[in-house]
């Protein structure tokens, strides 16, 4: 597991705060991280030097197996750049006991890395305000990451594409169902004429993935939400649509389905490579990110479906995630480019009966610069013994 979502900070539950200080949910979507619904703003009126707002979490979180949390911040009326020293900052956060680290903040929603380093569990996330100004605080999308690339980058399409999918609602509506939790055959009623292997099916907040078929009777896989149901369903409308797969070796996707694989990267020389800049100022010392490699990733998309409608569907949420350029590895946004032409294969003989679609983007990462580096504190003292005459 590469990342751990340990809260999308999209609730007031949980959350304290000073006298003074007041937590608000916002959801204008440029402040908004993560395809969530809404953001954390804290409210903070002048003289709040020294106040905080905490998020108590229902449980502790293990964050050993993890390199790094990452957090969206904006400061909508203040801005302080990078940090030097605690004095330059105008927030800190505290993830553990006796743990703050002093960030930067900027206007706009930036991704800010804090080290897994002298902790390894979060119970709370609270803000420290370290000025005495009128400010808006954003949070969205607290997690932890450990970069694995590119299995990261093939994810956060995947995860794209069907959140897409989810927003412009071209999930198709066949059946009912009627069952009872731990079922694992169901009947689907009235309508199952879509229904194939590997289809996934949404129904009564569940997600199951179909397996065999016997007329309209059905059990699932063990992915999504497993091969049994989870709770009763009475009369639930029953939802299709086609499985994304990241396919790190095989190029064709499953019938039907989308497979997201990739090339190897082409090495981007914009940077110098070399360049370090501070991150945050934490008790252990000044942790920093060196600028590393730019790579681009070539992306392609491959859609099938013995269905037109089934894979015109899927190619639609498709376009709909390229019409966004953008998105989300690791709790950081990354701007990709649709680079070549779209390619539709129609059936041309008899035995080719599988229409398909493909897509081809590049997106860009800096390979090594979401590893932390720490300064530590201090400064080293050289201890010299005199020569021996």
């Amino acid at each position: 597991m590469s990342e751990l979502l340990i809260s999308a900070l999209d609730s007031l539950t949980g959350w304290t705060a000073d006298t003074g200080l007041t937590v608000e949910l916002q959801y204008f979507d440029e402040y908004i991280a993560n395809y969530h619904t809404s953001a954390i703003a804290i409210r903070i009126p002048s003289g709040s030097s020294g106040k905080t707002a905490t998020l108590t979490l229902p449980a502790s979180v293990d964050v050993s197996a993890f390199q790094e949390l990452v957090i969206n911040i904006a400061s909508l009326r203040l801005e302080s750049g990078q940090v030097e020293r605690d004095s330059d900052a105008l927030y800190a956060i505290s993830v553990a006991t006796a743990q703050d680290f002093s960030i930067p903040t900027y206007k706009q929603l930036t991704d800010t890395s804090i080290p897994i380093d002298g902790y390894s569990a979060v119970t709370k996330l609270k803000i420290v305000v370290n000025h005495s100004k009128d400010d808006y605080l954003i949070l969205s999308d607290f997690r932890a990451v450990k970069e694995s690339l590119p299995a990261d980058i093939l994810t956060a399409v995947k995860t794209g594409i069907e959140k897409e999918r989810t927003r412009i609602g071209i999930n198709r509506a066949m059946g009912t169902v009627n069952a009872k939790a731990g079922d694992e055959v169901v009947t689907i009623e009235t309508d199952w004429s879509y229904l194939e292997r590997n289809m996934v099916l949404l129904f009564n907040g569940e997600t199951h993935q179909v397996d065999n078929i016997q007329d309209n009777q059905i059990s699932f896989m063990s992915t999504y939400d497993g091969n049994a149901l989870l709770n009763d369903a009475t009369n639930a409308t029953v939802y299709i649509t086609s499985p994304v797969e990241v396919g790190y070796y095989n190029r064709e996707a499953t019938l039907p389905g989308t497979v997201v694989w990739y090339a190897s990267p082409t090495p981007a020389t914009r940077n110098s490579r070399a360049e370090i800049r501070n991150e945050c100022v934490g008790p252990l010392g000044t942790y920093q990110k060196r600028d590393g490699m730019i790579q681009t990733w070539k992306v392609q998309l491959e859609i099938v479906a013995r269905s037109p409608e089934l894979q015109a569907d899927a190619a639609r949420a498709a376009r709909a995630f390229l019409g966004t350029s953008t998105a989300w590895v690791n709790g950081r946004k990354v701007w990709f480019e649709w680079s070549e032409p779209a390619i539709d294969n129609e059936p041309v003989e008899d035995y080719d009966i599988v229409p398909r679609a493909s897509y081809t983007f590049d997106v860009e990462v800096r390979e090594d610069t979401w590893q932390l580096l720490k300064k530590n504190r201090g400064n080293p003292v050289l201890t010299v013994s005199p020569l021996t005459p």
